[in-house]
């Protein structure tokens, strides 16, 4: 049997990974508005060399330079999520329960199956609530879960996904392809993974088994800890948080 990485090290090699699988949605959503200013400055070059008068430059200029204006809004905007996940990744503090749910809305953005194909329910029960452990450890355990919910949902294109976030609990609910029921306590030992390979698309095919163990002892860590279970036809993969001490 392979020694087992130590958890702070999977945590590092999964959430890299997961970033990883982000650049491919960041790419796409931050082309639109790069090809829409390219053809902008362009079409501004070859126009410019046809007005004659001062008047009608100014008229020209200042329709091309409020259109352009919106692009480069649109861009930032495009760029706004990966800023926020950096920042508070940086910080490393608790977060309210409202930062997280705004955080994971705009990741899940980049994500394409996602943005085109699922419908997101966030539901946040107290919204300035402070959830731990810090941000620098939530956030990776959450982006797992919610990994293997969008791996789930993709396998067999299913098209729902709930986050409920309350002061002690987070629940990341799909009804994508689920697991064997017998097999729940399993799956948080290493090296064990249910994925059925032949439904997933190739470059899903690397699963290692160590993503549940790893999310599940960072978790037990801090005193919280991490469960799944099955309900009906929907998989809840649920985060115990660990509460604070006063």
């Amino acid at each position: 049997m392979s020694q087992i990485p130590e958890p702070w090290i999977l945590l590092n090699y999964y959430f890299s990974s997961f970033k990883g699988k982000l650049l491919k949605g960041l790419i796409h959503n931050v082309n639109s508005p790069i090809q829409n200013i390219s053809f902008l400055i362009e079409f501004a070059h070859q126009d410019l060399k046809t007005i004659k008068t001062s008047d009608k430059l100014l008229e020209y200029c200042t329709a091309r330079f409020s259109t352009l204006k919106k692009q480069l809004v649109k861009l930032t905007e495009v760029l706004r999520p990966i800023e926020l996940f950096e920042r508070l990744m940086y910080e490393d503090r608790p977060l309210t329960a409202l930062e997280l749910s705004e955080t994971v809305r705009e990741l899940l953005l980049y994500d394409l199956y996602c943005k085109h194909h699922v419908k997101v329910n966030l539901d946040v029960a107290s919204k300035a609530s402070l959830l731990l452990p810090n941000s620098g450890t939530l956030i990776p355990v959450v982006c797992q879960l919610l990994d293997n919910a969008l791996t789930a949902l993709k396998t067999i294109k299913a098209d729902k996904l709930t986050i409920h976030i309350t002061e002690t609990e987070i629940h990341i609910i799909d009804n994508g392809c689920g697991f064997d029921i017998s097999n729940a306590a399993q799956l948080f030992e290493p090296w064990i993974s249910n994925w059925p390979l032949e439904l997933l698309p190739e470059e899903e095919q690397s699963h290692l088994g160590l993503g549940l163990y790893w999310t599940k002892k960072i978790m037990e860590a801090y005193n919280g800890s991490v469960a799944i279970s099955r309900n009906q036809d929907t998989t809840i993969s649920t985060i115990y948080l660990p509460r604070s001490e006063k």
